[in-house]
């Protein structure tokens, strides 16, 4: 239950509702829906009216797993009859400039002129670049010898395999639409997929770099990082 901190423990799980949190995607406030899905569905459970067809010692939080770090080490060999397991994607643009913004100018007060900008870019491919799949990547080995060997390309071969290993995976930019899956995939009502951002341009970070809260400044894209996003063949 809620006190034995079944739900805030880090360790690996088989079971239970498991979402991978990719930064710079609207994850937090995916995580906090994510929270009020397992705690709302252990409190319908415990109804008196449920509780004859339920364990009657039901949890008051369903077990869940929400924080930052990849597939394979969260969520490894996961019983796929006893868990749901799902997390979300953002334009990979868009997340490089997020995630910019808000790590290296907001918090890291780099001037976020366009040199440093590709700078950053370029000397942290596994971020921007390969981040999510690194972050999603649920099988070991991730891309087995037989494929390496082959002339599959092993990016597609680990696209495939997520998008097999995984139950849903929602879209940022497609936010309110995504949740409205989710709602029915899981059967909820309306109220468990209300929200609010939990972050917000212009705002600030939610203290827990630092035990500061950040102003979290808003981003832009220059004619020039514009130019490098469409045609730079280090960032293709």
């Amino acid at each position: 239950d809620i006190d034995s901190e079944n739900w805030r423990t880090r360790t690996k799980t088989k079971n239970g509702l498991l979402y991978i949190r990719p930064p710079k995607t609207g994850s937090t406030t995916f995580a906090g829906i994510h929270l009020r899905i397992a705690r709302n569905v252990a409190v319908r459970q415990s109804l008196p009216e449920n509780k004859e067809k339920n364990n009657p010692n039901f949890p008051t939080m369903c077990k869940v797993r929400f924080e930052h770090g990849t597939a394979i080490t969260t969520v490894p060999n996961r019983d796929q009859a006893a868990s749901f397991l799902w997390t979300v994607i953002r334009n990979p643009t868009k997340r490089a400039i997020s995630q910019f913004f808000h790590f290296h100018v907001s918090r890291g007060k780099v001037e976020p002129s366009d040199a440093n900008f590709q700078d950053t870019l370029i000397k942290n491919p596994l971020n921007f670049k390969s981040g999510y799949l690194r972050l999603m990547q649920h099988r070991q080995p991730a891309v087995p010898p037989r494929i390496q060997k082959s002339s599959i390309n092993p990016n597609v071969y680990t696209v495939g395999a997520i998008i097999e290993d995984f139950d849903f995976i929602a879209i940022t930019e497609r936010m309110e639409e995504s949740l409205v899956v989710l709602q029915y995939l899981l059967n909820l009502p309306l109220d468990d997929i209300l929200f609010l951002s939990a972050k917000v341009s212009g705002g600030f970070d939610d203290g827990r770099f630092q035990y500061k809260c950040f102003h979290i400044i808003p981003s832009f894209v220059t004619p020039g990082m514009r130019d490098f996003f469409q045609h730079n063949t280090t960032w293709h």
